[in-house]
């Protein structure tokens, strides 16, 4: 295995490894589930709970407001990332917490349907739900509707990224702005990091095969540009894009070329 020098906030990393098969995938499910019920408020953080329409059925949402702002907001619209199988991690949360807090924002955080039970385009179809549903209540919520932006990391910047396609496709109002970091955003998986890194931690292309074989059987059953935005014949209308990569990683080279 190649030796690589990472940075020393992410040596903890370094030997990061995820049990992919089906059967695993299963059973962590419902304990990260778990983690949207104990979400408290606290810390100059505001949380609340809503349920939002999604096709054939309901979907969690979670609503991190600061804790001293009373007016109307802008909102970040944050696509938990897993490779379309795990659910929300601490530091999503974490991460969710500290965007209202330091932001002055409101943060909206979706519960999507995951893989291997929900299969493409199901947590697609959820992240544009979810964005129309604030679109209708940003009064109620006290959010600003031009200024939504659409963000993500890993699978959720595929999901921020395909969002901003989709609204165009609607014909919906377009968010503000896109966050997408270390995001997956090609599905070809052909590029020079895909071939590099086959062994890194936490995730590599061989890991990327298995999120794909699970999540999406059938690329055929929704446009294939938002399970792989870069696909896309034109990018003509979408938002002002941060895009952020990481140097060891298979998706880096995806994400350079989508910028």
């Amino acid at each position: 295995m190649p030796e690589y020098t990472y940075h020393p906030d992410l040596m903890r990393y370094a030997h990061g490894k995820s049990t992919l098969s089906p059967w695993f995938v299963r059973l962590s499910q419902p304990p990260m589930k778990l983690l949207y019920a104990a979400q408290r408020s606290g810390g100059a953080v505001r949380v609340s709970r809503v349920s939002v329409p999604r096709p054939g059925g309901r979907m969690r949402m979670l609503i991190f407001a600061p804790a001293e702002c009373e007016g109307r907001t802008p909102c970040v619209y944050f696509l938990h990332g897993g490779g379309f199988v795990f659910g929300a991690a601490p530091h999503h949360f974490a991460l969710a917490r500290e965007l209202s807090r330091a932001l002055g924002v409101r943060v909206a955080l979706p519960d999507y349907r995951l893989a291997p039970r929900h299969v493409f385009p199901a947590a697609h179809e959820d992240a544009l739900a979810g964005y129309r549903w604030l679109l209708a209540n940003a009064d109620a919520l006290r959010m600003d509707p031009g200024r939504i932006a659409a963000a993500g990391d890993s699978a959720g910047g595929n999901l921020a990224a395909a969002l901003c396609l989709m609204a165009r496709e609607e014909n919906l109002p377009m968010p503000r702005a896109q966050m997408l970091l270390y995001p997956v955003l090609d599905a070809r998986m052909n590029t020079e990091s895909c071939r590099q890194f086959t062994d890194t931690p936490m995730c590599n292309s061989r890991d990327m095969e298995k999120y794909y074989a699970m999540y999406a059987p059938n690329v055929s059953a929704a446009p294939r540009e938002w399970l792989s935005p870069a696909e896309s014949t034109s990018l003509r209308g979408l938002p002002a894009a941060y895009i952020e990569t990481a140097e060891f990683d298979c998706l880096r080279d995806e994400g350079a070329q989508y910028a």
